[in-house]
């Protein structure tokens, strides 16, 4: 009786019919095949492991990189999943990784961070603009030189579309301790 099924099973999972108990979720997909579709699906970093995430460690970092590698060529899907990402992850390092890469989008590709944060809502948090990361630890001088960095990035930015999170933004930034000039001055 097994043998006469087999070839039905054969035939269900060619076509798709069968499908794994554990499918790859949204981000899983997104890792394998970066396009600005799948992009739209990602909500959370989310495995399709049975019994949870909590042991996936090394995987996260890996993927993480391949997200901050894709948000330092300033792509904005990547972008995108990135603000989306910092409101659904836990406090730690995934989320410290996540508000680093997001700042130096902040300075080396200012029009497309504030775009990725209106198109996620108008992000009024503005996240990672003031997050400076491991290079900056107890360099005061480094910090100063990175918060201007980017509000100069910033302030070039001039879309009146983005104008208003470009604004809060700034004010962030000063709040963090940055020097920020009034929006007349370049």
């Amino acid at each position: 009786m097994m043998q006469a099924c087999r070839p039905v099973l054969w035939a269900l999972t060619l076509s798709g019919a069968v499908t794994s108990a554990t499918a790859a979720t949204p981000w899983e997909r997104w890792i394998a095949r970066p396009t600005p579709a799948g992009a739209q699906q990602v909500q959370r970093i989310e495995y399709s492991i049975p019994g949870g995430n909590a042991d996936l460690g090394e995987e996260t970092t890996r993927d993480l990189r391949t997200l901050a590698a894709r948000v330092g060529q300033g792509d904005p899907a990547s972008l995108a999943i990135a603000v989306r990402l910092v409101h659904t992850t836990r406090p730690g390092a995934d989320l410290e990784d996540l508000h680093a890469m997001l700042g130096r989008a902040s300075g080396d590709h200012a029009r497309r961070f504030l775009a990725a944060l209106r198109q996620e809502g108008g992000d009024l948090s503005c996240p990672g603009v003031e997050f400076m990361g491991e290079a900056f630890v107890d360099n005061d001088a480094a910090r100063v030189a990175e918060r201007e960095r980017r509000r100069r990035a910033l302030m070039k930015v001039s879309s009146t579309r983005l104008v208003p999170v470009r604004d809060r933004c700034l004010k962030v930034l000063q709040q963090a301790g940055g020097r920020v000039a009034h929006a007349d001055r370049p």
